[in-house]
């Protein structure tokens, strides 16, 4: 028998093992931490790339979006995004350093070196 999924999207066994409780998953959930940030916090975050793997369970998609939304209004700037072609939740990790399908860290590295060329010139 397969346990069914919560409002977090998690499986039981998991959102317990991981948060301890529904409530625990509710309370430290990005959306939830981002929400909760005093304003003079979340003005203050520095610029973000957000990343995120084609192959993502639907839930995962869904939460994401939500995030980017709620990040940028409540930064009042766009956030960098990229979608990982060909990965799922894990192999991004694990392609690192094999030459194989790695372009995302290449783009983050450009965008980190472009943003560190920008810091010298201010």
């Amino acid at each position: 028998m397969e346990a069914q999924a919560t409002t977090t999207g998690l499986n039981p066994r998991v959102e317990k093992g991981y948060y301890s409780s529904l409530e625990a998953a509710r309370k430290h959930l990005p959306l939830q931490l981002l929400a909760d940030a005093p304003e003079e916090l979340a003005r203050g975050l520095p610029e973000c790339f957000v990343l995120q793997s084609e192959k993502e369970p639907a839930f995962l998609d869904e939460s994401n979006e939500a995030f980017m939304k709620a990040l940028e209004r409540r930064l009042g700037r766009n956030v960098r995004y990229e979608v990982m072609k060909e990965h799922n939740h894990v192999s991004p990790h694990l392609a690192l350093s094999t030459g194989n399908r790695e372009e995302y860290a290449k783009n983050v590295l450009a965008w980190i070196k472009a943003k560190a060329r920008g810091a010298h010139t201010l």
